[in-house]
């Protein structure tokens, strides 16, 4: 999967979905490989740490306010210290950077009308 306008995309981030964790590792923003459970050699820039519900919400094809994009999720989380919103983690300036990319992204994992 492409992340259309992005070629420059390269970092790999995790997700945490409740107790699972994925490494999405990105090369040219084609996701190359996404790696369930990371292990000590795997290496990221940054991750979103979030319950299932949250993912749940955040994934819907028309969101919940404050879940329809990261920066609004993790503000509810880390300013508001609100539960069921996503967190993000690691290099901030990583997460910058990349940002419009990091967020098309996620929302590639939200189901299109006629598909899944």
């Amino acid at each position: 999967m492409t992340v259309r306008g992005h070629q420059q995309f390269d970092e790999n981030f995790y997700l945490e979905i409740g107790d699972e964790r994925f490494l999405v590792q990105m090369d040219g923003g084609r996701i190359d490989e996404v790696v369930p459970n990371p292990g000590l050699n795997d290496e990221w820039s940054f991750g979103v740490e979030g319950s299932r519900e949250a993912w749940e919400q955040f994934v819907e094809e028309t969101p919940p306010a404050f879940n329809h994009e990261i920066i609004a999720s993790h503000y509810r989380s880390a300013v508001r210290n609100e539960d069921d919103h996503l967190m993000l983690t690691g290099n901030n300036k990583r997460i910058f950077q990349n940002l419009r990319a990091f967020q098309r992204t996620l929302d590639l994992m939200r189901p299109t009308e006629g598909g899944s």
